[in-house]
């Protein structure tokens, strides 16, 4: 009954089994994505003669492998070729204890965010970058600037509905952070010849948002 809304389930059948049981459910609900573990103890467990247990420390977390410097060479190609990204950040943020790496990705990308519910916090209420809250309850110009991204920059956030909505229609600008974009088509959008002190400052700013990717990444290990 309750397997859907944790990450395990123990139901304990005997008292000696308690520290190896407890030891394992912290482990778990360490590991990865951190979440709730549901140890049920039935009357006669509760009941019974603990006293010859000898104490455990809880297991520590395996922490999952890093992001490979493939996938990172491809977030950075496709951040530099964006035109209009936005960093969506959720609740992983905190619970992966990112939060400094992840104002200082914002700060140094200089990419404007938005936050779901559990995400708020993430920044500052008055950073300059912080558009808000997206989703049904969220405001207009986080959801507005979502809607015209050409890329999604997510981090720690699962695309709730209450934040998506209809997910065929979320975004429907944005690319994935794949470095892979469709062809532009050259009669609808000519390419135009961009003064060198523009290519500049594209480039420094490349260089800020990738700096600022690579120490963001290892507090999130594992995450895309």
């Amino acid at each position: 009954m309750t397997l859907p809304i944790v990450k395990h389930s123990f139901l304990l059948r005997h008292v000696d089994d308690l520290p190896g049981v407890v030891h394992e459910a912290f482990r778990i609900a360490r590991e990865g994505r951190p979440g709730p573990v549901l140890i049920d103890l039935p009357k006669d467990v509760q009941l019974a003669d603990a006293s010859h247990l000898s104490p455990r420390i809880p297991a520590a977390a395996v922490p999952p492998p890093p992001p490979s410097r493939e996938s990172l060479s491809a977030a950075i190609a496709a951040i530099e070729a964006a035109e209009r990204p936005v960093i969506y950040g959720g609740g992983g943020i905190a619970l992966a204890e990112a939060v400094n790496a992840f104002r200082g990705f914002v700060d140094s990308s200089g990419i404007p965010t938005v936050l779901t519910l559990r995400g708020l916090g993430a920044l500052p209420t008055g950073h300059p970058l912080l558009l808000g809250m997206l989703g049904m309850h969220g405001c207009r110009a986080a959801n507005m600037a979502v809607q015209e991204a050409d890329l999604l920059i997510v981090v720690g956030a699962r695309f709730d509905d209450r934040a998506t909505g209809k997910l065929a229609e979320f975004a429907p600008r944005a690319h994935r952070a794949s470095g892979r974009r469709p062809p532009r088509d050259r009669q609808a959008a000519p390419r135009r010849r961009r003064r060198a002190g523009r290519c500049r400052h594209r480039a420094e700013v490349a260089d800020r948002r990738a700096s600022g990717l690579h120490r963001l990444a290892p507090a999130l290990p594992g995450t895309a």
